[in-house]
Parts: C-alpha cells; sequence; structure tokens
C-alpha cells in the first residue's frame, strides 16, 4: 500500500507542475517542482530496494 501512495502522490505532483510550468507560472511551479524531483528519487530507490529484496 505504500508503493502505491508514493506513485499515486508522485504521479499528481508531476502533473500540478507541468500545468503550472505551461501556465507560465514558473513562480508556483518551481516551488512544486522540488517536491517532486524528491519524489522521483524516493520512487526510484523503492524500485531498486524492491528489486533487489525480490531477486534476492
Amino acid at each position: 500500500m505504500g508503493y502505491v501512495l508514493v506513485y499515486m502522490l508522485t504521479a499528481i505532483a508531476l502533473a500540478v507542475s507541468a500545468v503550472l510550468t505551461f501556465l507560465g507560472l514558473f513562480s508556483f511551479g518551481s516551488l512544486v517542482w522540488w517536491p517532486t524531483i524528491a519524489l522521483l528519487l524516493v520512487v526510484i530507490l523503492l524500485e531498486v530496494h524492491r528489486f533487489y529484496t525480490l531477486a534476492g
């Protein structure tokens, strides 16, 4: 369940940052970019952890 919540939050953050950037609200978009990048890093680390856990 934790994976699903992190993935959903990441997808929402990506959508919000993309829409705000497209609308030209760069100041608001940049506020969303850093948490989005952090969430993407967490997702990548979770996937790597899951890969090595299942492979082992």
